[in-house]
């Protein structure tokens, strides 16, 4: 998914977008992939220096949520937005919003579940069943009445009782009906618009927020979560609290929150800069940094300040996305977090507002049954296809004719791609080192510490550990070797000969270090920066080692062999409950004021691992850890383990705590009966306006209704992020 392997095949040019007339554009790629299937193409290849005949097919394509509609044809406005769903979406519109809503998720739980007899979630039973995908085959069925139809911008058609729009032309593809997924929900814009909906509810962010008057007045047409409808006295409306809101100085600790944050060189942008204090608001976070907020940082940020429900039911969602989005999928898990998502989903229906609930917040339930399908989401996702459409935008110079610019840009720089293969002598960027890769080649150990922890001089340690002997470690060890050496024991390796004289008496000390893919700093060069590079993680027996780096030492030995140690502060883990704490959801949090007293802080270099701390906001002696991974490494398991689990697509993280939480997760941990009433806040008191009346009506919403389609029902494109996201996105896989 990279640009060199990305090629740029098709520009439209125009003012407007193809709409209807893609199929024009998409004929000629169509027909190539005809060939491809049926002919093929002689390639040469080059291992083998033989000639072939090469078949290639369309896997899917990959697209954002208004392409999608472009690409199947199904339209994704109004109420049946759900390409998963179709005809069975379950919607309504909200006359005061203006808006369309898709909620009753509990037709997705079992036949035999208790929620289903429920009526404290609309006020009645729910009998129907969850809706069942339609095959290729099925939806060709529906389609048949558009071989014979005219398209184009101008044409009109009758309308139809679903939203299909017309046939799509890949479908001329022999094998496009036969295919499990022909589209790809995008992860990536799925994201932004929960975290956004969550992140502008709780913060009453302007343009953002899903709580209003009108969203209140349209609770008493639905006869629904009656004790959070407005009321009208003395000629103003009292709104009141929800069990989300929250209070100014709530707000405040969370945007000082996001506002102090610091976190790993690489691992996000500043958020802080997009934190305005003053305003209470945020500004200008793109794609990535909603990615972060809610897969890593939001449970901590409302933690001891929102409602413990509301807390465990967005800790909940946190972990969903950061299950899905893991390098390595398991179908145990996919199978688990599909059942937990429609819990979520329903216990956020008792909390949040119909108006909460638009296409995006839907989507969720059908995001594990994909990842099923096709694998991990980092194939199929957005963000190649965005960074790539952002580089594009670079190449413009002249905005009167930009297509013209881009692919001038772009043949110029296949040219200097094509040229710089064969400039090995030089920096290019096919042989530059990575953002934070580890340009030393040399074996690191530390000398006390790899005494015991290397294998070539287990067999001393052992014979040291169970001897009483008066010397230390390094100075028996020293002549213990050199004995072994004058007897000419063939054993002794020249490298333990090394290591036994010990270091020069010259310590070299570093303030930062490149090490496992990670950019490690200590303490005190942290405190002018806005990066945390500082925490480091150690896995142990039994349970991990959390710290700060302190010194980064490096040892020098004979034959120009060097020792790198990190020297650190650790917590005190092994003290459950007052020095480590981890909650139901796994997330660690460790006491800053209880330090592990050890005769060994020293670690070697390459078992070091990176994490960063945030403040814990129950108690600000407390840090929460996230853990981090580097870029470009993935966890990648013995041959016979893999072999062993047949069920599996790529094998999950060992030790993951989403999998304890889950196994554990019982339908009865949500009380329907209660109705959330906050009793801690005043009411929200409205001026009585024309535009915030309420609406008298007597039918909830049909079809035929005018509603506003062009809302965030679909995406929610913000102008800080229209930089990075551009409608209808399209790439083809």
């Amino acid at each position: 998914m990279k640009q060199p392997y990305s090629i740029l095949s098709l520009l439209i040019p125009g003012k407007s977008g193809p709409d209807n007339n893609i199929d024009v554009y998409l004929q000629p790629l169509v027909e190539e992939l005809k060939q491809l299937w049926d002919v093929g193409s002689i390639t040469f290849d080059a291992s083998t220096r033989e000639y072939f005949n090469m078949h290639a097919a369309l896997m899917w394509t990959i697209n954002d949520f208004p392409a999608y509609a472009n690409l199947s044809r199904w339209s994704t406005k109004g109420y049946k937005a759900c390409p998963c769903c179709m005809n069975d979406t379950n919607s309504m519109r909200l006359p005061n919003c203006s808006k369309i809503c898709y909620m009753d998720h509990r037709c997705f739980l079992s036949s035999d579940h208790k929620w289903r007899d429920s009526k404290t979630f609309n006020g009645k039973p729910e009998r129907r069943d969850p809706p069942a995908p339609l095959s290729g085959h099925d939806i060709l069925s529906h389609l048949h009445d558009f071989k014979d139809r005219k398209f184009g911008k101008t044409v009109t058609h009758p309308k139809r009782g679903d939203n299909w729009k017309k046939k799509s032309i890949f479908f001329d593809l022999p094998y496009w009906s036969s295919l499990l997924l022909r589209h790809n929900l995008d992860v990536m814009h799925i994201e932004k618009n929960v975290c956004d909906n969550i992140l502008g509810t709780l913060l009453d962010i302007e343009g953002k927020i899903k709580d209003s008057i009108k969203a209140r007045h349209d609770l008493k047409l639905l006869k629904i979560m009656k004790h959070l409808a407005p009321k009208l006295i003395n000629g103003k409306w009292h709104i009141p609290p929800a069990p989300y809101t929250l209070s100014k100085s709530q707000k405040d600790k969370v945007f000082k929150f996001l506002k102090g944050l610091k976190v790993p060189d690489g691992y996000s942008s500043n958020i802080s800069k997009c934190i305005n204090l003053d305003k209470r608001k945020i500004l200008g976070l793109k794609s990535h940094d909603c990615h972060v907020i809610l897969e890593q940082l939001l449970p901590f940020s409302i933690r001891g300040v929102s409602q413990p429900k509301v807390y465990e039911v967005i800790a909940k969602i946190s972990i969903f996305f950061k299950e899905l989005c893991s390098r390595t999928l398991n179908l145990e898990v996919l199978d688990r977090i599909q059942d937990s998502i429609i819990l979520t989903l329903c216990e956020m229906e008792k909390i949040f507002l119909p108006s909460f609930f638009d296409i995006m917040v839907h989507l969720c339930v059908h995001l594990p049954a994909e990842a099923k399908i096709a694998g991990p989401v980092q194939y199929r996702w957005m963000y190649p296809v965005e960074r790539l459409l952002r580089k594009f935008k670079c190449y413009v110079r002249n905005r009167n004719r930009p297509e013209g610019s881009i692919a001038e840009g772009y043949i110029i720089e296949e040219c200097m791609n094509f040229c710089s293969k064969y400039l090995s002598e030089i920096e290019t960027k096919f042989n530059q080192y990575e953002r934070n890769a580890d340009k030393q080649i040399e074996v690191t150990q530390a000398h006390e510490y790899v005494l015991r922890n290397c294998e070539e001089a287990e067999t001393y340690i052992s014979e040291y550990t169970e001897g009483l002997f008066d010397d230390c470690l390094s100075k028996w060890f020293q002549d213990r070797i050199s004995c072994l050496f004058e007897e000419g024991d063939g054993q002794v390796l020249q490298d333990l000969k090394t290591l036994s004289l010990g270091p020069f008496k010259g310590v070299q000390y570093f303030s930062g270090f490149l090490a496992n893919g990670f950019r490690f700093h200590t303490r005190d060069v942290e405190t002018k920066r806005r990066n945390q590079n500082s925490g480091v993680m150690v896995k142990g027996v039994g349970h991990d080692y959390y710290g700060v780096l302190t010194d980064i030492i490096c040892l020098r030995y004979l034959d120009g062999n060097r020792v790198v140690l990190f020297r650190c502060d650790w917590w005190d883990v092994h003290s459950p409950g007052r020095g480590v704490k981890v909650d139901k959801f796994g997330f660690v949090s460790v006491n800053s004021k209880k330090r592990l007293h050890t005769t060994e802080p020293f670690v070697l270099m390459s078992q070091a691992e990176q994490v960063f701390y945030v403040k814990d906001g129950i108690d600000p002696n407390w840090l929460m850890v996230v853990k981090t991974h580097p870029r470009h490494h993935y966890d990648i398991l013995e041959k016979e383990q893999c072999e062993n689990d047949g069920d599996a697509l790529q094998q999950s993280h060992p030790g993951s705590t989403y999998d304890e939480f889950l196994a554990t997760l019982s339908v009865d941990y949500i009380d329907t009966t209660s109705e959330l009433i906050r009793d801690d806040m005043e009411d929200t008191v409205v001026d009585s306006t024309n535009q915030n009346q309420p609406k008298e009506l007597n039918v909830i919403g049909t079809e035929n209704d005018n509603i506003d389609e062009s809302s965030d029902d679909d995406e929610d494109f913000s102008d800080n992020d229209r930089d990075e996201e551009v409608d209808e996105d399209i790439d083809i896989a």
